[in-house]
């Protein structure tokens, strides 16, 4: 199942912030404590607004929110906090049944701590890989060239469990480390997974080397993939299992 966008897009109005699940219960949802999140926007760029030349999305504001998980027996509070920019965005106009383009205000998600999981991690993940792709979670906001780079890792670790080695030997008999590639295509020998490797490997690198050219909808993709990926290699045998009792139903 594909990741729900609306969720975890960085860009929301202030009366409409994301309804997380709670990450403690995983139950509950994290609903906002106050009515509607005031952004504070400090004295130097207020003075900018009497400037002749004063253009819109000029205005930085900073903003927080705390919200609580509705399940009372949990009652796990997480911080949200970000900044507000204008932007342009098309306004309905009821009057004239049309549309406009008009600068609105919203809310960019920089933190939230602690972070929800945009993926369900199983249990049978090893401790190594299930606590990479935790960390990723808090970085998907602030950093996604880092959250990326989590996921890299991830594909590491996963081969390490698939006992896919780093390391191979020479025709004189000298060990080379073997890079993600190489290791990748030995895993995908016996796997359909190469394309979906590679593409988690690719991305990682462009994180790595050119950061300004990775974004939250690339850091979305990537998770949608090594979901993919998890659910192929930890969970696949038992969806096989499923499969075979929904078949036999009949018989």
């Amino acid at each position: 199942m594909a990741i729900d966008r609306t969720i975890w897009n960085a860009y929301h109005s202030r009366d409409e912030l994301p309804l997380f699940k709670c990450l403690k219960c995983q139950t509950g949802t994290l609903l906002p404590k106050g009515n509607s999140v005031q952004p504070l926007t400090p004295e130097h760029v207020l003075r900018y607004q009497n400037h002749s030349d004063w253009h819109p999305d000029w205005d930085v504001s900073t903003w927080s929110e705390v919200c609580k998980c509705s399940n009372k027996e949990c009652g796990q509070s997480v911080h949200l906090s970000g900044k507000a920019e204008a932007h342009k965005e098309p306004v309905e106009e009821l009057e004239h049944m049309g549309v406009r383009t008009a600068w609105v205000e919203l809310l960019k998600i920089e933190t939230v701590y602690p972070a929800p999981f945009i993926l369900p991690l199983s249990d049978k993940l090893p401790q190594g890989l299930w606590a990479v792709l935790k960390s990723s979670f808090s970085l998907y906001w602030s950093d996604q060239s880092a959250c990326l780079n989590r996921l890299r890792t991830a594909v590491e670790l996963l081969l390490d469990d698939q006992n896919i080695s780093r390391v191979t030997t020479t025709a004189k008999g000298k060990p080379r480390r073997l890079n993600l590639d190489q290791r990748i295509k030995l895993f995908a020998q016996n796997s359909n997974l190469l394309d979906c490797l590679d593409g988690l490997r690719n991305i990682g690198n462009l994180a790595t080397h050119d950061f300004n050219k990775v974004h939250h909808e690339d850091a979305l993709d990537a998770y949608d993939v090594i979901h993919h990926v998890l659910r192929e290699v930890y969970d696949l045998d038992e969806i096989k299992s499923k499969s075979k009792k929904l078949k036999a139903k009949n018989t």
